[in-house]
């Protein structure tokens, strides 16, 4: 597998840090779109004659936004991320909970991995490079060509 460039692999670890909030930020998003539609009578008007945007034509610019769009990918990846994850390897998925999801300081999780920083390093490799897969299978990284 290719290596991870250093924006795939900020956008896989914000994903990740913020997974349990991923429906309410895709809420709050398509909630500002619909609340900055903003159709006047005159674009009204004009959307009669076929010049202008009708409401309607802007709630589905507004659903087709691509940030809406991949966040909705990622939380389905996601979802399945963590079930294969934890199938693969127990201790992977705990690493995962422990860093991503509840945000325990490196400290702390070296404290239960013994002190073994080669063992944090590889646990956290590890859980990326599954997760890389499942994006890339998704083609969340266009530049990529799935093997």
């Amino acid at each position: 597998m290719e290596e991870i460039t250093s924006d795939e692999y900020r956008e896989m670890e914000y994903i990740l840090y913020h997974c349990r909030h991923l429906d309410k930020v895709i809420n709050s998003m398509k909630d500002y779109y619909y609340d900055n539609i903003g159709v006047t009578s005159n674009s009204w008007y004009k959307s009669l004659q076929g010049e202008g945007n009708t409401l309607e034509d802007q709630v589905a610019k507004a659903l087709d936004n691509t940030s809406v769009i991949r966040l909705q990918k990622w939380n389905k990846i996601i979802q399945d991320y963590f079930i294969e994850l934890k199938k693969q390897s127990m201790d992977a998925y705990h690493f995962v909970i422990d860093r991503y999801v509840d945000k325990l300081d490196y400290r702390i999780i070296l404290i239960k991995l013994d002190g073994n920083r080669s063992k944090f390093r590889e646990l956290k490799e590890e859980s990326l490079k599954l997760l890389f897969s499942f994006a890339v299978n998704q083609e969340l990284f266009s530049s990529r060509v799935i093997a």
